[in-house]
């Protein structure tokens, strides 16, 4: 059970750093929102229930979640702003050409969630 709005991160469409998380190594069957007044004390906030479900095969192999979380932090420490500097702070140039059709000019939230785990596996494997 969490918050809504922490539910809603998780479950988003346009990634950010804790659905590129989540959906790593998970995925959401199916989710019902919790009214207030199921509580007491009432709380100010609706919670919702999502259940979560460990993927059996899991197509990227990431040795260390960390290192996941270390390149989401960098990419999405200024979500604003866009990736070419940032991917510059993870790789150096002759890494940086090896991603093919990728937009230095896009934010951090336009990427896939693919690109997140394709750079960590890239960054863990030198």
């Amino acid at each position: 059970m969490f918050q809504k709005e922490v539910a809603e991160k998780i479950l988003s469409k346009s990634y950010g750093r804790l659905s590129i998380i989540a959906n790593y190594r998970l995925k959401h069957l199916n989710k019902f929102d919790v009214s207030p007044n199921c509580f007491f004390p009432v709380p100010k906030v609706t919670s919702t229930v999502i259940h979560l479900v460990p993927l059996r095969k899991v197509k990227y192999k990431i040795n260390d979640i960390k290192n996941l979380e270390y390149i989401t932090n960098i990419f999405f420490s200024s979500r604003r702003k866009m990736i070419n500097k940032k991917i510059n702070k993870i790789f150096n140039l002759n890494q940086i050409n090896k991603f093919k059709n990728l937009n230095f000019n896009a934010r951090p939230s336009d990427l896939k969630k693919e690109f997140y785990y394709q750079a960590t596996e890239f960054y863990e494997n030198g």
